[in-house]
This record gives structure tokens, C-alpha cells and sequence, in this order.
């Protein structure tokens, strides 16, 4: 079987009827397959009059398959016949002339996003044509900018929506046809400036929260609502790095110094030490920025003075999060890597992503205590669950243009805090998190004069 490439990527829809029939639809916006869960067959959809291109999205009700191409025109199946597609077999979206952007079910309901509008179709049972008939009084004065924005999860049903006079935003429907906006303003203007020229979308009751994950590749940001918790976080994702060669690596008093020409790390970036004599050298850890070929980190001040050996420092490179598809499968959350192709597991309990630590961040808002006078901060700790681990502290006085170095903060002592944090008139906090443990942190507690 052929599949047009440039359409992917693929959309899926279960099949369950009434006449016992069980599998999926899936499909691109080229080509379109049905899988039969008796006789475990594939069968591409060859019918003439199946439409040439589709938008994203495909949507099953009362034993029809719909699909819906650009100008807004939704086709449907034969009853309970999903290879058998009719060519007068169609309604259109016609609440605007805004072409279609994505197709979807939501409840007992045929969902049509055009680009400026939104409409819902039931099931009329009409004898010919479209067994849909529109509910013009549900029509909606929002459209979808990206039909890959759309996720369909835990009875929910969201999406990038746009507007005339509002611009871009991420909307949800929960249990009626009236759209609840869920973006803030600072996520709204991370949708505004992306090209949206590459969009992915996934929805998943995962860990006990709910979550939407949308992803801007253009941009390179990933961005997920927590229905849950109903706040907003930025996802990325950490891989294994080149290996750089070290030059030089001494320690004086537990403080090891290593030359790394153009070694690209960041104050606080977890790398992994190999190679040098003696083994104690051999860490992977937090390093404290120096300077460009220059960085140190802790260990044990019994050392020797100076490693030998052919020494490399490994760290990880950061980018959007590029699981850009998800199934449960078997009670299973299950994600694909866009670029690599690697099927991964989605775990609650794991720390660590495919080997490389996940880095878990905290930033505070601007703290003032009130008052914009200088304050003198005696301490801050960290508020948590006790775990085997550091988390690493800093701080921004300049609403997040630069921040100190990292300091550790043991998350198994008694009071999990660091003294002597200097003045500011205004401060924001940030904490970081990388060890290959659990981390849930409740409150920063800060005291000071």
C-alpha cells in the first residue's frame, strides 16, 4: 500500500457499531486506511469519490465515517460501509465562507472548524446525502488557526482557536457548545507569533491530571495546559549531547576545575564526567559556570590534585518537546518522537528521559514583600517532599535578565535551605531539579529584614 508522504501526519478514529464491526479509521490529509479488528486487515480507502485532501481530524457517529476538506464540505461514509464513500454524500459549513480547518467529534456531535467559525452537526437521519443537519443557534464566532491544534481527551474537546477581534487562543469545550478560554495573555502572545507552520497537539489524562500538550515547532515551544491544576508550563525535552574532549581537570579543597575548549555548558547543567584516574573525577553532576573553556564542580577534596586520562564531558542539548504523538494503548500512555521515530512509554514514576535526566523548573513570580525599600534575605528554603537529591537555587533582581549562580540545596535535610542570599529591592527565585529522583516542591519560604 502507497501513502502520499507529504500528508502526514496521521489521524485515528475508532470504529464501534452496531453491526458488531470493530477497528479504526486512520488517516493523513492524502490517504485514508481502515483496520478491521475481526478479520486484523488493513485496507486503504480507494473509493474515486473519496476526497483527494482533507483537513486534519476524522469523526465516527451512528456507524458513518466523516472526513471534510478545505472548503469547508463534509463527506461521510456509507452506513456502516467505511471503505464505500458517495460523492452527493455531503453537507457543507456554511456559517461563514472560512473554508474547513479540522473535523472532530465531541459528545453525540459532528464538530466543523473553519478557519473563523465553528459549527456542530447532529444526526438527522436523513434518506439521502448528509445523515448531518447543522445547529445554527450552537454556531460558534471562533475558528481554528491549526487543525494538528485540535485534541479530543478526558470528554473535552480543545484547540487553537482564532478570532477576528481576538486574535489566537487555546479554547475548550466541556460538556456543552459554549468554549471556555483557557490561555492567558502571555500564552496568547506565544501563539501570535508563530508562523504555525508546524503544530502538534496531543490531550491526556495522565498521572492524575489532565493535560493538553501543544507544540509550535516553528518556534521551537511546547506549551501544556493542566486542566487539573489550571495552570500553564513549558515542556521541553533533554538529549544526550556530543562528548567533549578535557583538556585539563584539577581539584583544590572539593572544588574540581576543568578546561573544556567552547565546552557550550550552562551554570547549573547536569553533565557526565568519564574517563579520568582516579575514578573519584568520574561524576555526573551540576556544573558552576566559569567561562567559556572553563567550569567547575564538587568532589571528594581527598583527590588527587590532578586527573590523567582521556577525559570527556558529556552533556545534553534542549529542545521543544518533540513527542509529538500519543495513544493509550493497553492502559499504556504511549508518545512517538517526531524526528527519531522511537515509541516511548510516558511513566509517573520514571525521572529520567531515555537515559537523560529531566529537568524539573520552578520560577517565581517578582517578589517585593510590599515594599520597594531594600531587604536584606536571611534565608530561603524549599518547602517539599525529603528526597536523596540536591536541588539547585538562584535568583534574577532585574525581572529575569540575569540570575546568580546556582547554589545546592540538600532536599533531605531537616529545613532544605540556604543562608545568606544578599539584598534586593525586588526578586524573582527560581529552583531546579535534575536528579534521578521524585520532586514535588509546595512553597519557597523566604525570611529576611
Amino acid at each position: 500500500m502507497s501513502v502520499t508522504a507529504a500528508g502526514l501526519p496521521f489521524q485515528f478514529c475508532l470504529q464501534d457499531s452496531a453491526s458488531g464491526a470493530t477497528g479504526f479509521m486512520f488517516k493523513s490529509t492524502h490517504d485514508a486506511f481502515l483496520f478491521d479488528g475481526v478479520a486484523n486487515t488493513i485496507t486503504k480507502i480507494t473509493d474515486a469519490d473519496y476526497p483527494a485532501v482533507t483537513v486534519p481530524g476524522v469523526a465516527y457517529l451512528d456507524g458513518y465515517f466523516f472526513v471534510m476538506d478545505a472548503n469547508g464540505t463534509i463527506y461521510n461514509s456509507g452506513l456502516e460501509a467505511p471503505l464505500a464513500w458517495n460523492s452527493l454524500d455531503f453537507i457543507n459549513c456554511e456559517a461563514e465562507p472560512d473554508g474547513g480547518a479540522a473535523i472532530a467529534k465531541y459528545l453525540n456531535y459532528v464538530v466543523g472548524f473553519g478557519n473563523w467559525t465553528t459549527q456542530f452537526f447532529y444526526d438527522a437521519a436523513n434518506a439521502t446525502g448528509s445523515p448531518l443537519a447543522v445547529i445554527q443557534s450552537a454556531t460558534i464566532q471562533i475558528g481554528c488557526a491549526n487543525g494538528y491544534s485540535v485534541a479530543q481527551f478526558d470528554g473535552k474537546l480543545v484547540w487553537m482557536g482564532t478570532s477576528h477581534e481576538k486574535g489566537r487562543g487555546v479554547y475548550a469545550l466541556q460538556g456543552s457548545m459554549s468554549p471556555t478560554k483557557v490561555s492567558t495573555p502571555d500564552v496568547d502572545r506565544i501563539l501570535n507569533a508563530d508562523s504555525l507552520a508546524k503544530v502538534y497537539s496531543w490531550g491526556a489524562g495522565f498521572n492524575g491530571h489532565s493535560l493538553y500538550v501543544l507544540t509550535l515547532a516553528t518556534t521551537g515551544i511546547t506549551i501544556v495546559y493542566d486542566f487539573t491544576s489550571q495552570v500553564w508550563s513549558h515542556f521541553t525535552r533533554r538529549k544526550s549531547g556530543t562528548a567533549k574532549s578535557v583538556s585539563s581537570l584539577t581539584q583544590a579543597a572539593g572544588i574540581a576545575t576543568a578546561v573544556c575548549a567552547a565546552h557550550g555548558f550552562a551554570d547549573g547543567d547536569e553533565i557526565t564526567i568519564a574517563g579520568a584516574t582516579p575514578a573519584g573525577y568520574n561524576l555526573t553532576t551540576n556544573v558552576s559556570y566559569i567561562d567559556a573553556n572553563t567550569y567547575s564542580y564538587q568532589v571528594p577534596d581527598t583527590l588527587a590534585a590532578t586527573a590523567t586520562g582521556t577525559i570527556t564531558a558529556t552533556g545534553s542539548t534542549e529542545s521543544y518537546f518533540d513527542l509529538a504523538y500519543y495513544a493509550n494503548v493497553g492502559g499504556k500512555d504511549i508518545t512517538q518522537g517526531e524526528a527519531d521515530g522511537i515509541v516511548y512509554e510516558l511513566l509517573g514514576t520514571a525521572y529520567q528521559d531515555n537515559g537523560v535526566s529531566i529537568d524539573a523548573l520552578v520560577r517565581t513570580t517578582i517578589y517585593d514583600a510590599g515594599s520597594a525599600k531594600r531587604k536584606f534575605v536571611a534565608s530561603a528554603e524549599i518547602v517539599g517532599d525529603k528526597v536523596s537529591a540536591n536541588a539547585l537555587l538562584r535568583y534574577s533582581d532585574d525581572d529575569y535578565q540575569t540570575n546568580s549562580k546556582y547554589r545546592k540545596v540538600d532536599l533531605s535535610a531537616k529545613r532544605s535551605r540556604l543562608h545568606r542570599l544578599g539584598s534586593m529591592s525586588r526578586r524573582s527565585f527560581e529552583v531546579r531539579h535534575t536528579a534521578n529522583t521524585p520532586f514535588r516542591v509546595q512553597a519557597l519560604e523566604i525570611e529576611g529584614d
